[in-house]
């Protein structure tokens, strides 16, 4: 009888070529269908635990002005720096700024009168009188966990010789705004809100950095075209708003100035969340 002819593959069980192509294929269209999806989900868990440190710097602002007559972190105020009063906030970015003093130097934890350092010979602001009372534990958390290592807005950008440490230019600031409202836009640029008892307005009280240009590694939540907003009364939402979005990507607040632009913006996103 004549043998019957085996199509089969061999008895090892092995793969032939073709068969091993079109697994790689699948898999290949497979993760190019994934990735995207599971880089979104990464960014949105980015942006929720931004939220959690934007509870926690509320938390430790609170926690501040239980020891401090009813008054939140300020900036200026030293007498020494007549150039920059309390609370008058001229500059956008002021309401950054953690620690100035000598360049590369790790941040002290230690504060005197008027915000002064005792050892280091430096000055606080904002964030940083929680930071120098052991607040808000390393730091970390000024820092918006969105932006890569590369940005200007990162935590990396402070960690020369180690984390936290001031840059080259002798500043450590952090990636959040706080307590950006004015009474009178490039008038009278006074804090509105500088005690809890004036917390009960509802008005932006820390947030993600405005940057002018809108550029994506200056923008924390730059897929989703909006900012995280923590309110003077505790609540925090995400504010996505296509006219101050816009109005951010055509350059404004100018100069990063406090203006009428930069209460425009703010109001918008205030306004995109009630």
């Amino acid at each position: 009888m004549p043998k019957k002819r085996c199509h089969n593959r061999d008895f090892n069980g092995a793969f032939t070529l073709i068969e091993l192509l079109v697994v790689i294929a699948i898999i290949a269209i497979l993760a190019a269908m994934l990735l995207p999806a599971l880089a979104l989900a990464k960014e949105r868990a980015k942006r929720i635990q931004c939220v959690s440190q934007m509870k926690q710097l509320f938390i430790g602002c609170n926690l501040y002005a239980t020891d401090s007559n009813d008054e939140f972190p300020i900036w200026g105020g030293n007498p020494s720096d007549p150039a920059h009063p309390k609370n008058v906030i001229n500059g956008n970015w002021y309401t950054r700024y953690i620690f100035s003093g000598p360049v590369n130097q790790k941040v002290p934890q230690d504060i005197g009168l008027y915000g002064a350092s005792a050892s280091a010979g430096g000055q606080f602001n904002n964030f940083g009188y929680l930071f120098a009372q052991k607040l808000i534990g390393d730091g970390k958390v000024l820092f918006d966990p969105s932006f890569r290592d590369n940005s200007a807005l990162s935590a990396n950008q402070y960690s020369n010789p180690s984390f936290l440490s001031t840059d080259g230019s002798g500043n450590a600031r952090s990636s959040y705004m706080f307590n950006p409202w004015v009474l009178n836009p490039g008038v009278n640029n006074l804090r509105i809100i500088q005690k809890v008892s004036q917390a009960g307005v509802r008005k932006i009280f820390i947030m993600d950095y405005l940057s002018a240009g809108n550029p994506p590694n200056l923008n924390a939540h730059y897929r989703f075209q909006g900012y995280n907003l923590t309110f003077a009364d505790g609540s925090i939402s995400f504010a996505k708003s296509i006219q101050a979005v816009n109005l951010v990507a055509s350059g404004q607040p100018i100069g990063d100035n406090v203006s009428p632009p930069l209460t425009n913006i703010l109001t918008l996103l205030q306004d995109a969340v009630r």
